[in-house]
């Protein structure tokens, strides 16, 4: 527990200056770093990372690594919207998979060929959300590390204080309905306080309704993508997907609901006003 603390302490203090000069290469760089070494994670997962299957997953890494860069230079919304729906055909699908636990859905090739557009769209979203036409994009982006880890957060205290109805035991056993609730309302709270944060900072109107709401639903698709995370696992049979966060595991292991919420919030950005 002590080392997963430290490494949670280690990843805010270097996710600041990533928020803060979000809109510098610095963004699109990391996001690179974490969308081919989750890529990779998820080569290995599958067990294609051998030398057989190079031609495969070399240009899937190259991929990875080069669209946060498009995405950032080009900075055409198009790009990010088709890239959101082919997402959302992937969540509904693993979605699906995880509520009726199917055991052998899709075989490796095709997981590994749908994850890696969950991924690469999701860092590509990522990019996206800074980009937008209000000019709040800075100001949206901690919404993604709120909406993840939050809720990640309140729902493993409220799970390990009050957990006793099991939420999906077949994919993640310490997983609870009372957590799931608790990481709704843990996000709902990390919402509205966010808001006010910024309210006293810039002075802007804040919309508390639609950050409200909001939350409950950034909330569901942060833990389902939690949840899609362990189901992979679980279909190819491992504890973590990698070692690179000590006491966390790999890069999906510690932002698989950030993969999942990004391209959620990019839509939600688009029609919604939260700061006026």
């Amino acid at each position: 527990m002590l080392k997963r603390t430290l490494t949670s302490a280690a990843l805010i203090i270097l996710l600041i200056p990533v928020l803060l000069y979000s809109d510098t290469l610095l963004f699109p760089a990391v996001l690179a770093f974490l969308s081919a070494s989750a890529v990779f994670e998820m080569a290995r997962c599958v067990g294609l990372s051998s030398r057989r299957y190079l031609s495969l997953t070399i240009p899937a890494y190259i991929i990875a690594g080069c669209l946060p860069f498009i995405q950032y230079y080009i900075e055409v919304d198009i790009f990010a919207f088709i890239s959101f729906f082919i997402y959302a055909l992937i969540f509904v699908i693993y979605s699906v998979a995880v509520i009726k636990y199917y055991k052998g859905l899709l075989p490796p090739y095709a997981v590994f060929i749908s994850m890696f557009f969950y991924i690469v769209i999701s860092a590509v979203c990522a990019v996206a959300i800074i980009g937008n036409e209000d000019g709040n994009g800075m100001i949206y982006l901690p919404l993604v590390v709120i909406g993840s880890w939050v809720t990640d957060t309140a729902a493993y205290i409220v799970g390990c204080s009050i957990g006793r109805h099991k939420l999906n035991p077949n994919v993640s056993p310490h997983k609870t309905i009372e957590g799931t609730f608790g990481g709704a309302v843990g996000c709902c709270a990390g919402f509205l306080l966010y808001g006010v944060i910024v309210a006293s900072i810039i002075g802007c109107d804040v919309n508390y309704s639609a950050l409200a709401l909001s939350s409950i639903a950034v909330s569901v698709v942060s833990q389902m993508g939690d949840l899609i995370a362990s189901y992979v696992k679980r279909r190819f049979g491992i504890k973590d997907y990698g070692k690179l966060f000590p006491g966390h595991g790999g890069v999906l292991d510690r932002f698989d609901s950030m993969f999942a919420v990004a391209p959620f919030l990019f839509i939600l950005t688009k029609y919604l006003s939260y700061f006026n």
